[in-house]
Order: structure tokens, then C-alpha cells, then sequence
């Protein structure tokens, strides 16, 4: 599957998946300890058919509960997520779609 970051391009390749950040917050600390970092991602999953969809949904979250890779100097704390999400049939590109958001801890090293 293609992965998208911010928005798909008019000429999307499917299955894709689409990463979108929503927010972070520093965690501040009163000791010398790297402070965490913790940001929200929305992920979407886009497929022609609901076992396609569901297929890459269940792989993107398998492979985020290894919270491996980690890119060199980042140590990935915790990946959760997060309430919600939603599945839906999107008319306009004739795609199953299923969105969660992930809160992911992490620090530099």
C-alpha cells in the first residue's frame, strides 16, 4: 500500500494509507530527564473492498504495536489508540475507508 502524509494527491494509488497529525504537547519536567513528547495521529485506511480495507487496517495496527521502527536518536515510548475512529463507504472515490487516531509517546535519546 502507498502511504500519504496531510492530504491524498489527485492521482492516488489504493490501497493507501493517509497519516494526518492532529496535535502535540510537550510534557514538561522539573528534573533532568529528556522531556516526552506526545503526539495524535490520525490514520486512514483506504481500499476498494471492506476485506481490503480491513485487511491494511489490521496491519497498520500490528505493526504499531511492535512501536518498532524507531528512527535513529527517538525512542518511541507508547503507541495507543486512542477513542473513537470510524468506518465508511466513500461514494465520491468508490473506497472503504477507516480512521483512527494513535497516541504516541516519545522522546529524543
Amino acid at each position: 500500500a502507498r502511504v500519504y502524509t496531510g492530504y491524498l494527491p489527485p492521482a492516488v494509488t489504493y490501497p493507501c494509507i493517509l497519516l494526518t497529525p492532529i496535535t502535540e504537547d510537550d510534557n514538561v519536567t522539573l528534573n533532568s530527564l529528556p522531556a516526552l513528547k506526545w503526539h495524535r495521529l490520525q490514520i486512514d485506511v483506504f481500499a476498494g473492498t471492506y476485506a481490503a480495507m480491513q485487511d491494511l487496517h489490521d496491519k497498520v495496527s500490528a505493526a504499531l504495536s511492535l512501536k518498532t521502527p524507531t528512527p535513529t536518536g527517538y525512542a518511541i515510548k507508547s503507541i495507543t489508540p486512542q477513542t473513537g475512529g470510524f468506518y465508511r463507504y466513500e461514494p465520491e472515490i468508490e473506497k472503504h475507508r477507516r480512521s483512527r487516531d494513535y497516541g504516541i509517546w516519545w522522546q529524543k535519546t
